[in-house]
Formats: C-alpha cells, structure tokens, sequence
C-alpha cells in the first residue's frame, strides 16, 4: 500500500515520525527522521516537532492503554507554542463531531456506534478535538474511513479549504 509517508517524500518533504518500536517501520529513506518516542511523553513530542513547520497526527488509541487523544494533543499543542508551529492536520475517523459535520446516513449510523460500544475513546477523541478548536493553531481535521484511506493507494491528492476548516480529496 502506498501510504501518504511516500507522497511526501515523492515531493521532497522532510518528516518525522515518532514510533514506539522504530525498528518495525519498514520505510528507509534520507528524508525520514525516525523518533523512537509515545506521544504522552512531552519531551518526545517536543523533540519531534523541534524544526518542523506543520504537524500531521494520525494518533489512535491503542488497545488495553491508557487514554491517549487528550493528552497527546495537549502535549503537541504545548510543544507547537514553544516552536511558534501553527500549521496541523488531524488525521482521525468518521465519530469526532464538528459544527462542520455533513456526515451521511452510514456515516452517523457508525458515529452513534462508537458512541455506544466506545463512549470513553469516542468523548477523549472529541475532548482532542476542542483542544484544537481553542487553540491558535491553523488546523484541518481528516476524515478518513477504510474507502478513503484506500484512496492513497491511486495517488489521492488533497487541498484545504477555509470555508469548511477541511481537506477536500480529489
């Protein structure tokens, strides 16, 4: 699968990705900087964005953890503060509400499900969520579900629009 990692590096972006278990990431190439760190852990986080000029976040939860949208998020935006970064994508699922939402009859159906079945990851997600809203970063949230994210495979490309605080796919 073509991961959107390689659609930065085709177009010459630097990045950094923190991993846990570096040495399973299987990408090796000079304009990826691998920072073996959790994003709960501030000086991890801090060390990762130190020269960086946007972030995307693509943190889940992970089975069995501690909560981890909140905090990370709180953390991130601590360390984009200290190094004047203003520019951040979340890339989450479908359930995060916004005042933005034109969700689709299957989309809410799988909102109210995670909801139901995963109210406490559902409510961390959507408490991440305000964080952004309240802070002065210039962010955009991503929606991605598995027939999207399927998408990057056939060189999906992406712009922002203002208006809707949203990446639009084409």
């Amino acid at each position: 699968m073509k991961t959107p990692y390689y659609q930065l590096i085709e177009n010459g972006y630097s990045i950094k990705i923190p991993l846990r278990n570096p040495e399973t990431f299987e990408i090796k190439h000079p304009l990826v900087q691998i920072v073996k760190g959790d994003a709960i852990e501030f000086e991890k986080v801090s060390a990762l964005i130190d020269g960086c000029q946007a972030l995307i976040s693509t943190i889940g939860q992970r089975p069995g953890e501690p909560l981890v949208a909140e905090l990370a998020t709180k953390n991130i935006l601590k360390a984009m503060s200290n190094y004047g970064v203003k520019r951040y994508i979340l890339v989450a699922g479908v359930n995060i509400d916004t005042p933005f939402d034109h969700k689709g009859p299957e989309t809410i159906i799988a909102t109210n499900w995670m909801k139901a079945n995963f109210p406490i990851i559902q409510e961390d997600r959507q408490k991440a969520y305000r964080l952004l809203v309240e802070s002065s970063v210039n962010f955009g949230n991503v929606r991605l579900s598995p027939s999207i994210s399927s998408l990057f495979e056939k060189g999906l490309n992406c712009k922002f629009c203002i208006r809707c605080n949203c990446y639009l796919f084409f």
